[in-house]
Order: structure tokens, then C-alpha cells, then sequence
């Protein structure tokens, strides 16, 4: 009888416990590029989260204007030359040269490198 109480009360106590939301991050990958590119320095829990939310705001405008030009385009799925067409749109060019491959990379992979 004993134990038929403590199995019940385990069991109310699971059902009481509230279930975290999960929330989407970016931390982890932050933590890593920040390792990969300096050893020797940590980053806050603050900076992480304000990068975080960049990135997410960044996504989300990327995502809105490449639906735009999908749209204008009377096309309903996006594809990677609408992303690229908005990146080119948004980002001046200091910034858009590692996002945006060259054109004579494009050639090289369709031909095979020959």
C-alpha cells in the first residue's frame, strides 16, 4: 500500500510540473564561430542573445523580400536566385561578397571544372 501511494504521488507530480517552451537559438553556433575565429575570448550571454535576435531579424527580412520578388516573378516557391536577388537588394557590397558566390563559380560546377 506504501508504495502504491509514492507511485501515485510521482505520477501527480509529473502532471504538475509545467513543460519549458523550446525556443529557437542561435547560441551554440555563435559560441563555435566566435571560438573558431578567437581562442582566447568568451562572449556574454547578453551579446549572444542580441546576435541571436540579429539574425533572426536579418532572416526575416530576407525571407519577406525574396517572397516579393517570387511573387513578382508569379512564381509561389522560393528558390535560391530569389534569396540571392534579395541579398544582392539589401546588402551593400562589402557585405555581399561572401554571401553571393561569383558567376564564373556557377560555370565551373555545371561544366565539371574542365
Amino acid at each position: 500500500m506504501n508504495n502504491y501511494r509514492r507511485s501515485t504521488n510521482l505520477w501527480q507530480k509529473s502532471l504538475s510540473k509545467k513543460k519549458t517552451k523550446w525556443r529557437e537559438s542561435y547560441s551554440t553556433y555563435i559560441f563555435k564561430v566566435v571560438k573558431q575565429a578567437h581562442p582566447d575570448t568568451t562572449i556574454s550571454r547578453k551579446a549572444t542573445n542580441l546576435l541571436c535576435h540579429l539574425m533572426k531579424t536579418i532572416f526575416h527580412i530576407i525571407a519577406r523580400e525574396a517572397c516579393r520578388l517570387a511573387l513578382l516573378g508569379r512564381c509561389c516557391i522560393v528558390t535560391s536566385k530569389e534569396v540571392q536577388l534579395a541579398i544582392q537588394k539589401l546588402f551593400p557590397g562589402d557585405l555581399l561578397k561572401p554571401a553571393v558566390p561569383p558567376p564564373g563559380v556557377k560555370s565551373v560546377k555545371n561544366d565539371g571544372g574542365r
